[in-house]
């Protein structure tokens, strides 16, 4: 390995083990304790998995699937012919799938430790989970499908941020905070969130956000812009803007047990 990996670890196997009181001798009474902690067992990597994929961008989800061709999934055997008519210069060759977005990268310790222990208190927010599922359609290289979550991502976290400041500044009246439930589209949240929190949303959250989002699911968008033409450059701008709204109405730092963030 090179020297940059030395600390570094590859989990091949993991063991989990628990114990229980017996119930006689029975072989259904076990079988069926053995279900139900498999059961939970189920549970808890999955709410594992989902803290890791935000931490790390490492992908358990897959959305997209390959948008390559043959070469990109399977290594294709290549040759060339020699002058007596014999095989010659045999390879095995692959094009490496490209990766668009957030770069996967290894799970520090004190992360692992902080998605353990989250694991067994509660899956992230659903805004984290639609920045998880747009960070992997970027991957897949599926721009308008990633352009699409991230929205969703941002407009929740709005919700949240308009609601946020609604209880700090304890308004109880359920006309006012319906009246606010009313501006209930990305445009029209942004332009509320500019009047209550100025600065809590990243300068460019229109242009490279919420018009690409309206190309995204309506075929064109305010500027002319076709769905044709939006870009996986444009996407991974939409994405890194949706996590810095959903990072302000959730804060990783206060929903893991311990800090994790550099």
């Amino acid at each position: 390995y090179p020297e940059s990996s030395r600390n570094s670890a590859v989990v091949v196997r993991c063991r989990f083990y628990t114990t229980f009181p017996a119930s006689g001798d029975s072989q259904e009474s076990f079988d069926s304790t053995s279900a139900e902690f498999l059961a939970e067992l189920d549970d808890w990597w999955t709410r594992f998995t989902l803290w890791v994929g935000i931490l790390s961008g490492q992908d358990f989800v897959g959305l997209g699937g390959n948008a390559g061709g043959i070469p990109q999934g399977y290594p294709i055997f290549t040759w060339t012919g020699d002058q007596n008519g014999q095989r010659a210069r045999v390879q095995w060759r692959y094009i490496p799938s490209p990766h668009h977005g957030a770069p996967q990268r290894q799970l520090r310790l004190r992360e692992l430790h902080a998605c353990v222990t989250a694991a067994g208190n509660r899956p992230p927010p659903a805004e984290w989970l639609f920045i998880r599922d747009a960070r992997s359609l970027l991957g897949a290289g599926q721009a308008r499908r990633a352009i699409l979550d991230a929205g969703t991502a941002a407009e929740l976290a709005m919700t949240t941020l308009i609601d946020k400041y609604l209880d700090d500044a304890e308004i109880a009246d359920q006309a006012v905070r319906t009246a606010f439930g009313r501006f209930n589209n990305l445009t029209a949240k942004q332009e509320v969130l500019k009047l209550l929190r100025r600065g809590v949303l990243p300068e460019r959250t229109r242009p490279d956000l919420i018009d690409l989002r309206n190309t995204a699911i309506h075929g064109r968008g305010g500027a002319g812009q076709g769905l044709h033409e939006v870009t996986l450059e444009q996407a991974e701008k939409a994405v890194d803007i949706a996590t810095q709204i959903v990072e302000a109405a959730h804060p990783l730092v206060d929903l893991l047990p311990t800090s994790v963030l550099p």
